[in-house]
């Protein structure tokens, strides 16, 4: 299912898409040689990764504490995303290649797998959000909509 084509698409839905998408993408990264390792490939994987993570942090993360009223999952969360921010960071630009560089991608799909598992998880940040009054096609549609003018830019 392309999340990009239905407007009506839930936020949860949406992210969680994401989320898949993007640890397949970190984890087929990790499996080639060292020498297949593309920079534009990382380069495009990294973009990915920071776009996702603006549209949780400049939309659904004060959606989802305006509707639930959770500061401690807010937190939870925020701080997740600070620690993947900085690892994609770390990377980014990096030449691929090298035991260090492939510690520190490990790191990052460890990292980003404990993100989605987090959220995605019975009582986590979607199962609250869910249960409350969020507006979970608004939201979907925003970020939808972000993403666009990110990818546009």
């Amino acid at each position: 299912m392309d999340a990009q084509s239905n407007a009506s698409l839930n936020v949860i839905d949406l992210l969680t898409s994401e989320h898949h998408a993007l640890a397949r993408r970190i984890g087929e990264f990790l499996s080639l040689r060292p020498d297949r390792r593309d920079p534009q490939m990382l380069n495009a994987l990294c973009a990915a990764l920071k776009i996702h993570m603006m549209g949780e942090a400049e939309i659904f993360y004060p959606k989802f504490l305006h509707a639930t009223h959770d500061g401690l999952t807010y937190l939870c969360a925020s701080i997740n995303h600070e620690s993947l921010k900085m690892a994609v960071g770390d990377i980014e630009g990096a030449q691929p290649g090298g035991p260090e560089f492939a510690a520190q991608v490990r790191e990052l799909y460890m990292l980003f797998a404990h993100h989605a598992s987090d959220a995605e998880k019975p009582g986590g940040l979607f199962e609250v959000a869910r249960h409350s009054v969020l507006d979970g096609e608004a939201v979907g549609r925003a970020i939808l909509n972000r993403k666009r003018e990110l990818e546009e830019a």
